[in-house]
């Protein structure tokens, strides 16, 4: 399933795990914003049906740009973190001293080890344990920091091998090129805070494994992921 207007709408149905199975299709979506849906759009939405969005934008971000929702929905769930947020370039100058891969970095591990952010991805994975929530669909801006942290941890809960977790975070960047890749020629020094690199995931998943032992443990006793009960909803 595609969408017009949402460059990072993805459907993260048919990957396969390390035991042979695959994620269920229609089930969850990844995506950058959703201001700009057309009508077409809602009309494949509400054919899905979709039932729950969650938004990870903060809340400027989300004022600004308000979702344009699909009627049906039954649940708009909003868990503002401000950690990802580099649309406004003058807010994150400060933070580039050290070189824009070091801001990324540090912006990732914030992600994973601030109590605000935690609290709002232990939520979601909540969320994902109710049967009664899906079709859902997960985003922020650009839908690949918060929102690609976000798909990575779905994608360990669920048994998928390390190296296709990465895959499916740097797919990012074809579709962004398409909604950045004009934006930079006055600034290219920004152009890596609007894409992402592999080592900017690295970043997190080692101070996970560092801090918690390995990403399954994480999920379990920090966000209180229930894996077999997720593997039982999602998984063929």
């Amino acid at each position: 399933m595609k969408l017009n207007a949402a460059n990072n709408f993805r459907d993260l149905g048919g990957i396969r795990t390390q035991d042979g199975r695959t994620i269920k299709i229609n089930q969850l979506f990844r995506s950058d914003d959703l201001h700009l849906l057309t009508d077409e759009d809602l009309i494949s939405l509400e054919k899905l049906p979709l039932y729950t969005i969650v938004d990870f934008r903060s809340e400027g971000e989300e004022e600004s740009l308000p979702d344009k929702l699909p009627s049906g929905l039954k649940n708009i769930f909003k868990f503002p973190m401000s950690p990802g947020n580099v649309s406004d370039l003058s807010s994150v100058l400060g933070g580039l001293s050290q070189g824009v891969d070091f801001f990324m970095e540090q912006m990732y591990i914030t992600l994973i080890s601030d109590p605000d952010c935690l609290s709002y991805y232990e939520k979601f994975f909540v969320l994902l344990q109710n049967e009664d929530n899906i079709p859902l669909v997960f985003h922020c801006s650009a839908g690949k920091d918060r929102t690609g942290i976000a798909a990575a941890l779905i994608l360990f809960a669920l048994g998928v091998e390390e190296e296709t977790i990465m895959s499916n975070y740097l797919e990012s960047n074809i579709h962004l090129e398409k909604k950045y890749g004009n934006s930079f020629e006055e600034y290219p020094q920004f152009k890596d805070m609007f894409f992402v690199k592999p080592n900017y995931l690295l970043a997190a998943l080692s101070h996970i494994k560092t801090n918690h032992g390995s990403v399954l443990a994480f999920l379990e006793k920090v966000l209180k992921v229930n894996i077999k009960r997720l593997q039982e909803i999602y998984l063929n």
